[in-house]
């Protein structure tokens, strides 16, 4: 299948380049409102203009918090991680830094990671220390997690090549109408009626009672 491929991965150029835009792209993302990703994986980055831009796609599954089948290797990877504290960092901040890292990792290595932490195999895989390095960080479970912001400034990305896609950017404005911000908050409620629906189930139980003589029997619901 299709998660199953394997490739040499990308150039090391390319990942440098790609991983870059990816980054400037969530960091526009966040300072325009829009909540983290938390379901980030290469099924959703497109490459366009003959393969020079990466582009991040499908973030409407943010509203409606559909999940991808990464999400639990995500969500693992995230229990294992220390909270930045001082940067008051989401769980699904967190995801979206969890994301990043994966994606990373798959474009150097031309594989799925279908595990929820790098084994000895994946870091091999890696290639290149200086990527090595960088995901040392991002996965790095003994210190707080680092945001996206404290990402950018690692040296990985300080000596990455210029954007010039930003440079000439404009961006689009779009206002959503009453009816698509009524869809998308009936979707978060009934995603929230699914979550904490309960699920017990009413039992009946026959008790003897104390008074044997009576020969009287109870019925108790548990």
């Amino acid at each position: 299948g299709k998660y199953s491929y394997r490739s040499s991965g990308l150039s090391l150029e390319r990942v440098r380049l790609y991983s870059t835009q990816i980054l400037e792209g969530l960091l526009y993302l966040k300072e325009k409102g829009i909540p983290p990703l938390v379901d980030l994986h290469t099924g959703n980055i497109v490459i366009t203009r003959n393969g020079q831009c990466a582009q991040i796609g499908s973030y409407e599954y943010s509203f409606l918090q559909e999940r991808s089948r990464i999400a639990l290797f995500v969500k693992r990877s995230v229990y294992n991680m220390q909270p930045n504290n001082t940067d008051e960092m989401s769980k699904s901040d967190i995801s979206e830094v969890i994301c990043f890292g994966r994606i990373i990792f798959e474009m150097v290595s031309g594989y799925e990671l279908d595990t929820s932490t790098l084994t000895p195999k994946h870091w091999h895989d890696c290639r290149d220390d200086s990527v090595r390095q960088l995901l040392t960080i991002i996965f790095d479970g003994t210190k707080p997690v680092l945001t996206l912001r404290d990402i950018q400034q690692l040296p990985y990305f300080k000596t990455g090549p210029p954007l010039k896609e930003l440079t000439n950017f404009q961006p689009i404005l779009v206002e959503y109408s009453q009816d698509i911000k009524s869809i998308l908050d009936h979707t978060k409620q009934q995603k929230k009626t699914l979550l904490t629906k309960p699920t017990s189930t009413q039992t009946t139980t026959m008790s003897v009672s104390s008074k044997r003589s009576s020969g009287s029997l109870k019925r108790s619901s548990a």
